[in-house]
């Protein structure tokens, strides 16, 4: 069964500190392109570094949301975990609400996460470049630029709607991304702040 949290204090530090954290990664390099050199100090290296823990936050993420994607099933989703799995997941904050999805529970989307995981997995897992092309950055698995952006606001949609109102707290990113943030989602309710050292 899945960690579970059940104080308000435990899951208010976990939104502010884990959560934080973690959304931050995920949005910053979609919310400054990396050619914005105020965020980046023209330094490509650090928005390629800062786009790689964005691939890993969203795997975490969809993981979170209690789905992965079938490695014997092609273009489908599986339930994560599995009994003994110790790992925090929307089911961690059934108190409030808050419950685990299902595959079903993505509709049209299904094949979509679960392709987007399994390459999140190889991405995440392999060092595997193609060392044919200039670019030494080109993965041999990779998520386009308009499908990383779309599978990270439908994450995000999911997180809002099935943990965040849930359990009534706001979407907390650093302070020095709210304004673009909120440009880029203004559907959600986003916060900023200094986030705490985890």
């Amino acid at each position: 069964m899945p960690a579970e949290i059940i104080e308000i204090e435990e899951m208010e530090k976990f939104v502010r500190t884990h959560m934080a954290h973690r959304v931050t990664s995920l949005l910053s390099p979609i919310v400054r392109s990396d050619n914005d050199h105020a965020a980046w100090g023209n330094r490509n290296d650090t928005y390629r570094a800062a786009k790689e823990g964005s691939y890993v936050m969203l795997r975490l993420f969809i993981e979170f949301l209690g789905v992965k994607g079938s490695r014997k099933n092609e273009g489908r989703l599986a339930e994560a975990g599995t009994d003994d799995d110790d790992d925090l997941r929307l089911s961690s904050f059934h108190k409030w609400g808050a419950v685990s999805l299902r595959p079903t529970d993505f509709g049209a989307d299904e094949s979509f996460v679960a392709d987007t995981h399994r390459t999140l997995c190889k991405i995440n897992a392999h060092f595997t470049y193609d060392d044919r092309k200039p670019d030494y950055y080109d993965r041999i698995a990779s998520l386009p630029d308009l499908e990383w952006e779309r599978a990270i606001e439908l994450v995000l949609t999911k997180l809002h709607s099935e943990f965040y109102v849930k359990v009534g707290q706001p979407i907390i990113v650093h302070e020095d991304f709210v304004g673009v943030c909120r440009a880029r989602f203004p559907a959600f309710n986003l916060v900023g702040g200094k986030l705490a050292k985890t």
